[in-house]
């Protein structure tokens, strides 16, 4: 009877991995992609470790990053699958700041007082951007 009112302590099914399940989720959606896209790549074999392996590299590297790189691999491998290595390389490749992103200042121009000078400054930048004129007050 002594036995019944004991607290046994509860068994994990298995060991934690300190993965977040975010990353969890892309690795296993990422080496998905890969059975489908490479058919031939890890067949009959346990991915477990590769994924493991995988998660332990790219943890820390954003989500959207891993999922873009998902989609652009397979037109860069379009044979077989990359390495861990070459998965990175493309992850760091399409992260790398291009000029287009980089942050501008602010446009500094004189003003002396002449509007004209103002209007004509404003319809450059206009065309620049492909905005619509306003019409100007008097």
């Amino acid at each position: 009877m002594e036995k019944e009112n004991q607290v046994v302590p509860r068994q994990q099914t298995s060991p934690p991995t300190g993965i977040g399940e975010d990353l969890k989720n892309s690795i296993n959606g990422l080496f998905g992609t890969i059975k489908i896209a490479y058919p031939n790549f890890m067949k009959d074999q346990d991915v477990s470790l590769a994924k493991r392996m995988w998660a332990l590299h790219l943890e820390g590297t954003p989500i959207s990053q891993i999922e873009s790189a998902t989609v652009v691999m397979i037109d860069r491998h379009p044979t077989f699958p990359p390495t861990l290595g070459e998965f990175k390389a493309i992850i760091k490749e399409l992260n790398v700041a291009r000029p287009e992103h980089e942050e501008v200042g602010p446009l500094r121009l004189k003003y002396d007082g002449n509007d004209k000078i103002a209007y004509r400054a404003l319809d450059q930048l206009r065309k620049l951007t492909g905005a619509k004129k306003l019409s100007r007050k008097p």
